[in-house]
């Protein structure tokens, strides 16, 4: 166990290293075909899994609305489909989008995931927009 993630073999020994790292790993799949909705069920159902992850962009592509997230059928999907993961007792996750992060978290998602390059250029955009109010 000579790697940096096992420190290098100081203090744990091959099994405590492995253990701690199964309890450390997030085991996240990823939605983004009308088959995988079909199949939601029997994934949700794999052990192991943590997260089922609705992938809005990909998804709005095979279901015929390349990049249009806010087109009904895909909002309808991604809704039925957090339901269903919920019920299985599984966390649901997607895209964080500031317009939707509400709803989105009403309807049991719990893992959202964003970039942080929009989260910076939100905020940047913010600040000189009041440093020109201001100036």
């Amino acid at each position: 166990m000579g790697t940096r993630a096992a420190q290098y073999g100081i203090g744990l020994s091959q099994a405590q290293f492995v253990a701690q790292a199964n309890d450390a790993t997030l085991v996240c799949v990823q939605l983004e075909e009308p088959q995988a909705l079909d199949n939601l069920e029997a994934i949700c159902a794999v052990k192991g899994v943590d997260v089922v992850f609705v992938g809005p962009s990909d998804l709005s592509q095979s279901l015929g609305f390349p990049g249009q997230h806010d087109a009904a059928p895909v909002q309808e999907a991604m809704r039925q489909a957090f339901s269903r993961i919920v019920a299985a007792g599984r966390k649901a996750g997607t895209t964080a989008e500031a317009a939707r992060f509400k709803e989105y978290r009403s309807l049991g998602v719990s893992y959202f995931y964003t970039h942080v390059t929009r989260i910076l250029r939100m905020g940047s955009a913010e600040f000189f927009k009041a440093a020109r109010d201001k100036a």
